[in-house]
Parts: C-alpha cells; sequence; structure tokens
C-alpha cells in the first residue's frame, strides 16, 4: 500500500510505501541470530509496549498533527482477499482495476507510535464490533446521496462496509463530520488520480 502524510492544511509532506520483508532481508546471512541480540530487542519491545513507558495520547477529536491518506492497489488486495464483496465483483473496467484506491484517511498525532490515536469518544459496543471485523453491522455513518456515489468508484471496501470502520476508527477523531470528513477524502483521493 501507499501511505501519505498530509498536515492539517490540506499540503502534502511526504510520502513512504510499506514493504513486506522477506525473511533473508531480516534474517542475518548464515542465518544465525545470538541470543543476545534476541534479548537486547526482546526487552527493548517489552518496555516500548508497556504502558508505564508508553506516551499516553489523549483522544481528543480534532486535536491531531497530520493526516495519512492510505490507499491501496485493488488487484493485490484482491489476490489475498477474493472472498470479499468487492474482490467478487471485481473486473478489468471497473475503476479500481487500474487506479489506487481509498483505504483510509487516518488523523495522527505526532509521537503516536502505537497510533492510539483512534476511537476518538467511540462505545465500547462500536469499538468491539469493529476490531471484530463486523463492519456491516455498525451504524452506517450517514453520508449525503451525491457524496456516496462520488465514494464508491473510489473505496470498493464500501461493499464491505469499510467507510463506516474507518469512521468509526479514524474519522471520529477529526473533529469533522461523517460527511466533511469522507469529502476531505474523495477530494484527496481525486485530486491524487490527476497526478501522473
Amino acid at each position: 500500500g501507499l501511505a501519505m502524510t498530509i498536515g492539517t492544511s490540506g499540503k502534502i509532506h511526504h510520502t513512504m510505501h510499506k514493504q513486506t520483508l522477506s525473511p533473508s532481508q531480516v534474517i542475518p546471512p548464515g542465518g544465525i541470530i545470538d541470543m543476545k541480540s534476541i534479548w537486547i530487542v526482546g526487552l527493548a519491545l517489552f518496555f516500548l509496549a508497556s504502558p508505564t513507558f508508553a506516551q499516553h495520547i489523549k483522544r481528543t477529536p480534532g486535536r491531531f498533527d497530520y493526516y495519512v491518506l492510505a490507499l491501496s492497489w485493488q488487484p493485490a488486495f484482491c489476490e489475498f482477499n477474493s472472498t470479499t464483496p468487492e474482490c467478487r465483483s471485481q473486473n478489468d473496467s471497473r475503476y479500481d482495476a487500474t487506479h489506487l484506491v481509498l483505504h483510509g484517511l487516518w488523523p495522527n498525532v505526532r509521537g503516536d507510535a502505537r497510533h492510539d490515536y483512534e476511537y476518538c469518544g467511540v462505545a465500547r459496543e462500536i469499538r468491539d464490533k469493529d476490531r471484530s471485523r463486523n463492519w456491516c453491522a455498525l451504524p452506517a455513518p450517514g453520508l449525503s446521496e451525491g457524496l456516496q456515489k462520488r465514494l464508491t468508484p473510489l473505496m470498493p471496501g464500501l461493499q464491505s462496509c469499510l467507510e463506516r470502520h474507518e469512521w468509526f476508527r479514524h474519522g471520529v477523531c477529526s473533529g469533522l463530520t461523517a460527511d466533511q470528513y469522507c469529502e476531505q477524502a474523495t477530494l484527496l483521493v481525486e485530486q491524487m488520480a490527476k497526478t501522473k
């Protein structure tokens, strides 16, 4: 996937590509990892994950530093998720067969390495449904008909209720209404599609 950071003013600051590493890229030549290295890495991960050492992030809607625009290449996604509705219906003539599509727009706080700035004010019941990936059981964000129509080709995950997941996990933290938040994401994807 591709993730772009976008300042709250809408200016794109930088891009980054996520990459999966193969075992040969992680394990040193010869395949030998000494126990001392394992202990050091293990202790570091333990302390970084420990609530005592983790920075507490306040989940106040609208109080963030930048957005991450998360785009995906749908044909690759569908290679590993062929049973999802959006992948079962995919064909070569559809927009998502030839363009990057919207996964989400995530408000982020600098220093939040654990990505805790999410679910701002969302009830536990909703969070539990979301985390169980039962997204179509979540309440619909109530998008306007016109926006829903524009968003449909740009976010094929709508067929799996991805917009509900994205709204409750990330969008509520934007401080915007659902329509404003999805409009912002839609405009950014449309702008991205115009670049060569």
